[in-house]
């Protein structure tokens, strides 16, 4: 997405941390934490990842360590926030797809990317700077993202998706009485792309409700045995919505509207995706 992508000045890479590949997943855990530190997002996906295909533990071990990961992402983008950046938490899902692929017979009541929207909703409301609750804003659009990408059933993405936008439009308002920050956006602004990302994402939870709404439980029910059997990786689409929202943002008036159709366009076809068993 060009929003991550802006051109920076060249820097040295971090070095990932040397893990042996007989070492354990709290080992490798570790690792992931570190190199997310580091800023190496990457490498800290696929060591979350190796820890999970060498788990060794209960089922609220696996709470455990789905916590301290969202925990872990909700603490690097608060630290980054304040820098003008979101992380793109709806990588991360990745994590959550292989808790799915390797242990798919134990429950799971919350996700990565749930568990990182739990973290963010308080850093929202602690938020002192107008970039740093437009960046905490996004990233939770983001998780959202996460969660949306590779779900099997509609009717959760429907509340992460009515979550998503309730944290930004709160966000959007509490950023009209943020002060001025030297180097950040002014707080109008702020609010201005916040309720953007609302949008987006209450777009999102229409178009979904709209699928559900044509539906009967039994026929959801089948449909989320369907995605289980059939997986989708959503995220390009996703991706793509979210990016026409952030160019809705620097836009000029004049093509505003055009950027709106085409993330409304991006969220029609992953609803029409998601929903279809041919």
């Amino acid at each position: 997405m060009s929003f991550w992508n802006r051109k920076k000045t060249e820097v040295e890479e971090p070095k990932a941390p040397v893990i042996l590949d007989s070492a354990n997943w709290h080992e490798w855990e570790a690792g992931a934490k570190k190199a997310m530190e580091n800023g190496d997002l990457a490498n800290s996906i696929e060591f979350y990842k190796q820890a999970v295909d060498r788990f060794e533990g209960n089922d609220r071990d696996l709470e455990r360590l789905i916590a301290r990961i969202g925990a872990d992402i909700t603490a690097y983008s608060k630290f980054i926030a304040d820098n003008g950046r979101a992380v793109p938490v709806h990588l991360f899902a990745e994590i959550d797809n292989e808790i799915h692929v390797k242990m798919p017979d134990t429950p799971v009541d919350k996700t990565v990317c749930d568990a990182v929207m739990d973290g963010l909703d308080p850093a929202i409301d602690a938020a002192t700077g107008p970039g740093e609750i437009t960046m905490l804003g996004l990233t939770a659009a983001c998780a959202m993202l996460g969660y949306l990408r590779f779900s099997c059933d509609m009717r959760e993405d429907l509340i992460r998706a009515a979550r998503a936008a309730e944290m930004c439009y709160g966000a959007a308002e509490r950023a009209k009485g943020l002060g001025r920050v030297n180097g950040q956006l002014r707080p109008m602004e702020a609010s201005v792309c916040l309720n953007i990302y609302g949008d987006f994402s209450e777009s999102l939870k229409n178009c979904i409700a709209v699928i559900i709404n044509d539906m009967s439980d039994d026929d959801l029910d089948r449909l989320a045995e369907y995605r289980m059997d059939h997986p989708l990786d959503m995220g390009d689409t996703l991706v793509e919505g979210l990016d026409s929202a952030n160019h809705t943002i620097l836009a000029k008036k004049k093509d505003r509207e055009r950027n709106r159709e085409k993330w409304l366009d991006d969220v029609r076809l992953f609803a029409e995706e998601k929903s279809s068993m041919d």
